[in-house]
């Protein structure tokens, strides 16, 4: 059975810096004189970078039977980084684990804001014929025998598995230099009592981080 997941994390921040330019004049009623005060300064442009380290990378690490296989690919456009996975179960008790590292290589301060699907529903897709397709999906889905799904997944952050929300992390914060791992689970219940016909593509939602500049500071 092959499954394929989608995950990114987005980078959004608003930084707005005001320069003012004061001028003081001061009068006199019969003799004048001005006196002007004028001020300038430079806005350098600071870097704000977050996203999978350029000195290290994804890893991956499986277990069950000969036929598990995990795949990643890092790709950047402005403002999102994506890690496509793409993963094979055969047999209960399958199981991948995918560690993201997630690092503030820029010079300002952030936070993690949101995360998004982090317990949305897999969905299945049968590649058996049509008398059997549907019973397929379901096994995997719904309930492969104990009342649960085939497979399943979990998302951690910074150490802590993710079941309401942002509101799970202890410590949101990304300060400059700092890394912190988002690890993706994927298992085949190894209590699973129904096996598919044939193979089930199994697709989990696009699991989201987003990044705000960190105000507190």
């Amino acid at each position: 059975m092959q499954q394929k997941e989608n995950r990114s994390f987005k980078i959004i921040t608003a930084i707005a810096l005001c320069v003012a330019v004061l001028c003081l004049a001061v009068a006199y009623a019969t003799l004048s004189q001005n006196l002007e005060v004028k001020g300038s300064a430079d806005v350098q442009v600071a870097n704000w970078k977050i996203g999978v380290p350029s000195d290290s990378g994804v890893s991956t690490s499986k277990g069950g039977s000969d036929k598990v296989d995990v795949q990643t690919n890092v790709s950047d456009t402005i403002g999102k980084t994506t890690v496509d996975i793409t993963a094979t179960l055969a047999l209960p008790g399958d199981h991948v684990e995918v560690t993201v590292p997630i690092k503030n290589e820029g010079e300002i301060d952030a936070v993690l804001s949101d995360i998004q699907n982090y317990n949305t529903p897999i969905s299945c897709k049968g590649q058996s014929e049509a008398e059997t397709k549907t019973a397929d999906e379901n096994i995997i889905c719904q309930d492969a025998g104990n009342s649960a799904p085939g497979v399943s997944y979990t998302v951690s952050y910074g150490g802590t598995t993710i079941t309401s929300g942002i509101g799970d992390v202890t410590a949101p914060e990304l300060g400059q230099g700092e890394t912190k791992n988002a690890v993706i689970t994927v298992k085949y219940d190894n209590t699973a009592t129904k096996i598919p016909t044939a193979p089930v593509t199994v697709t989990l939602p696009e699991i989201t981080f987003t990044y705000d500049q960190d105000m507190s500071n």
